[in-house]
């Protein structure tokens, strides 16, 4: 489960205080000299074309309504098709929603989970629980690597209504398994329960990972609702663009959601989109490097602190660091480290339960402030210690 606690206040913090992780956010607001390591957002910026579409498309009055566009459906169906072998018909089995957000909500809304479970991974975003919650289903968790069916005996099959999938992975910017992904299905097919299979960062993986889809395994297409954004891959958090693909029969509920919710998706960020996914492989490619670079260079600064224990991500732009040799609360670690030596992180106790004992770091610094903040890092654990 994911892990909950009372605040502490904190001037101007809107939102609920069940929203854990936004409240970090906002306490890292308040050291404005702080080297911003806690929100997942690039700091690189979107391809040029995508800019200059944009640019276009406001020029000519391309902006009226629209609930999803037949020219960028069309372009999310061939890149499924290219990446993952599965075909999609672009008109009834694509829906544009408002980001991956907007995706994840309507899908849980679409199965009608009110009343039932849906099942997470024990270290999980934790606004899924908050999106689960607002579905009026409740939450429940599963191992991370569920490499055994009985892992999977404690889920209430007779009230299961969705299996949730994250990968590549945030908080630990891991890859899950074959092999587990074959239990997941396995077993959602025998309760009859949906996958949603949050594929955000299914783009930034590295050398010697690969992702695979829930999609691509034997009779799973047919009970999976795939999320994807434009955000990670494409830097365009801020322009609001995710997607689902899936069965018709669903896809027709998860866009009258969808289109309740939001009245239709901003017409730029689509036309913007669509030139996002002419960006070349190569592109693509180099903004991977870029994280991988920068988690090497993480990885090798921290074996100066032997307390310090990041796990080797496979993808995204994390580094999941545990903390447990200094302390085992992790916010009380993460609070240091922003009070004391302005360093923003993300304590793991937010992500769930096995997370505590880890803070979350994200990669989307320049390597100049990158090895600034691993310097401080390490004198924060040294203070601990000493």
């Amino acid at each position: 489960m994911i892990a909950t606690i009372d605040l502490p206040r904190v001037g101007g913090f809107a939102l609920s205080d069940r929203a854990e992780l936004e409240y970090w956010f906002h306490l890292a607001k308040q050291y404005p000299a702080a080297i911003r390591m806690d929100k997942g957002e690039p700091d690189l910026p979107p391809p040029a074309p995508v800019v200059a579409t944009a640019v276009r498309s406001i020029q000519s009055n391309q902006v009226k309504y629209s609930s999803g566009l037949p020219q960028l459906k069309r372009a999310i169906a061939g890149r499924l098709h290219a990446k993952l072998g599965v075909e999609y018909e672009p008109d009834t089995e694509i829906c544009i929603t408002h980001g991956a957000m907007g995706g994840l909500n309507a899908c849980l809304e679409a199965i009608d989970a009110r009343g039932g479970e849906v099942a997470i991974q024990d270290v999980a975003w934790p606004t899924f629980k908050l999106l689960i919650e607002n579905a009026g289903a409740t939450v429940t968790t599963y191992p991370f690597f569920a490499a055994a069916p009985d892992e999977l005996s404690d889920i209430d099959s007779r009230r299961l209504r969705a299996i949730l999938i994250n990968s590549p992975h945030n908080p630990t910017g891991l890859v899950i398994s074959r092999s587990t992904l074959e239990n997941l299905v396995a077993f959602a097919r025998e309760t009859g329960a949906w996958i949603i299979s949050d594929e955000t960062y299914e783009a930034l993986v590295f050398d010697g990972h690969s992702h695979v889809s829930s999609v691509t395994l034997p009779d799973a297409r047919e009970r999976t609702l795939i999320v994807g954004s434009f955000s990670k891959t494409y830097c365009m958090t801020g322009w609001r663009v995710g997607y689902v693909a899936g069965p018709a029969h669903m896809i027709k509920r998860v866009a009258q959601v969808s289109h309740l919710a939001t009245g239709g998706i901003n017409r730029v960020a689509q036309e913007a989109a669509v030139a996002a996914l002419d960006t070349p492989d190569a592109d693509v490619q180099k903004l991977i490097d870029v994280y991988k670079r920068r988690g090497d260079l993480a990885m090798w600064m921290l074996e100066e602190m032997p307390s310090l224990r990041p796990l080797p991500p496979h993808g995204t732009f994390y580094l999941f660091v545990n903390v447990e040799r200094c302390t085992r609360d992790s916010r009380a670690f993460a609070r240091r480290l922003l009070e004391r030596y302005e360093v923003a992180a993300v304590p793991g106790a937010v992500f769930g339960i096995p997370g505590e004992g880890h803070v979350r770091l994200s990669l989307t610094v320049d390597e100049k402030q990158l090895r600034e903040a691993m310097r401080r890092l390490i004198d924060c654990a040294g203070s601990f210690l000493f």
